[in-house]
Parts: C-alpha cells; sequence; structure tokens
C-alpha cells in the first residue's frame, strides 16, 4: 500500500489505529502488509507510524525514487526504513 499526502493529515495514533485493525484479518490468511515510501509521506513519519503500530506483519516497501523526490538522499532513506 501507498500513503499519501491526505494520509500524512492523519494523526499517527488514528492511522495506526485503522492498520492495526486491518492486521488480524490478513495475519489470518497468512498475508503481511507492506507500505511503500512515498514522497507524499516522509520517512520519519512513517517510522513513527512502524514504531506505533508495532507489528512483525507491517513493514516496509522501499523506493529509492521515491525518497530522492522526498528530498532524502536514498541511504538515509535506508537508514530510517530498514529496521
Amino acid at each position: 500500500m501507498a500513503l499519501d499526502a491526505e494520509d500524512a493529515l492523519i494523526p499517527v495514533p488514528q492511522l495506526a489505529a485503522q492498520l492495526r485493525a486491518l492486521l488480524p484479518e490478513g495475519k489470518a490468511a497468512g498475508l503481511r502488509f507492506s507500505i511503500e515510501n512515498h514522497f507524499n509521506y516522509p520517512s520519519p513519519r512513517m517510522v513513527a507510524l512502524l514504531d506505533t503500530v508495532a507489528d512483525d506483519a507491517l513493514g516496509v516497501c522501499l523506493d529509492v525514487a521515491n525518497s530522492i523526490c522526498a528530498g532524502e538522499w536514498p541511504m538515509q532513506t535506508v537508514r530510517m526504513l530498514a529496521p
């Protein structure tokens, strides 16, 4: 999935609650979820979201082209999102 500028307006705890609600059914089906880093949803905010959700079924699909569009150097983005 990709989060966009409109999603960046949703407070992190509220967005995390929305994502947490999706996880049990997906996990029961053997799914994992990933959020693509996107130039309209900055990496530091994505880290905050992932830390708030705190579930191994949710991770990152990293696109270094998007990090460049966001004004982040690719390795900067990788260092933030890899953990």
